[in-house]
């Protein structure tokens, strides 16, 4: 699924739209065993910025 998000660019600073974003991530990555794992992260936590 995508969802949208107004959004400015960071060049041109008058320059503004709406941006389609996935509202899930899926991350590919290896287990501790060696195992390859696909995890889904929901929205919120995909777009969390550090504090």
């Amino acid at each position: 699924m995508i969802g949208a998000l107004y959004m400015g660019c960071l060049s041109f600073f008058d320059v503004r739209g709406m941006v389609p974003r996935p509202l899930t991530l899926e991350v590919e990555h290896p287990t501790l065993d060696g195992q390859t794992k696909i995890t889904e992260i929901p929205r919120r936590e995909g777009r969390r910025r550090p504090a």
